[in-house]
């Protein structure tokens, strides 16, 4: 995994990034993050998360002690008087809904959905005469809209693809053939490529019921360079 895909990962995890459902059940919030400094979970199930009313809004575990200027944060108000004020019963409210939260993020059915239709995309785009780049950016972005699962499978598949498109055009390179004259133009196309990938995954997580063909056209075009 590339380390600007690791850190879109790790902005997440670490509660800076939020995410949106895609279909939000009665009573959840169609953004919500994940809770920072969980160290001691072993699956995907024990992830906390917290809602929020949009977007923008910013994560509450990130305000220093749920507090602005020493008093409590209306998210730590609330969560207090729910629970009658005890700190143990809120915990495990928490917890709770916070797995039925991560279930959504890391659903098999939805990833598998998402992988499915990236495939199809691929197979779609990739005999068309178009730019390369929009191919990379919008595959990766069909896949990676099926929740986090989705999008570290097509980041992975997106890596293996590349390492193959460098060995071929090494090769060719090597024998005088193809349309690179030397090693660091396959290594800059090579980049060039795993960016797009990244654009399309960080845009598929984000935007998971948008159009990525034509996302992905408002940062690329996909027929001129």
């Amino acid at each position: 995994m590339s380390g600007e895909t690791f850190d879109i990962l790790n902005s997440i995890f670490s509660g800076q990034k939020p995410l949106r459902r895609t279909n939000p059940k009665v009573g959840e919030s169609e953004y919500y993050y994940v809770v920072p400094g969980q160290n001691d979970w072993t699956s995907l199930n024990d992830v906390e998360t917290v809602d929020v009313p949009s977007a923008d809004t910013p994560n509450p575990y990130l305000q220093p002690q749920n507090t602005v200027f020493g008093q409590p944060t209306q998210f730590a108000q609330n969560n207090m008087q729910a629970n009658d004020g005890n700190p143990m019963q809120n915990g495990q409210n928490t917890l709770m809904d916070g797995i039925d939260q991560v279930k959504d993020t890391f659903n098999p059915v939805s990833s598998g959905i998402a992988m499915g239709k990236a495939v199809d995309e691929y197979r779609k785009l990739h005999p068309l005469n178009m730019y390369d780049k929009y191919k990379h950016a919008t595959v990766s972005c069909t896949g990676a809209q099926g929740g986090l699962l989705s999008a570290g499978a097509t980041a992975l598949g997106g890596i293996a693809r590349e390492l193959g498109d460098i060995a071929v055009k090494s090769y060719n390179l090597y024998h005088g053939v193809g349309p690179y004259k030397t090693y660091p133009d396959i290594s800059k196309d090579s980049w060039q490529d795993m960016k797009a990938n990244i654009n399309g995954l960080a845009q598929g997580i984000t935007h998971p019921t948008a159009n990525c063909e034509d996302l992905m056209k408002q940062y690329y075009s996909p027929y001129n360079k």
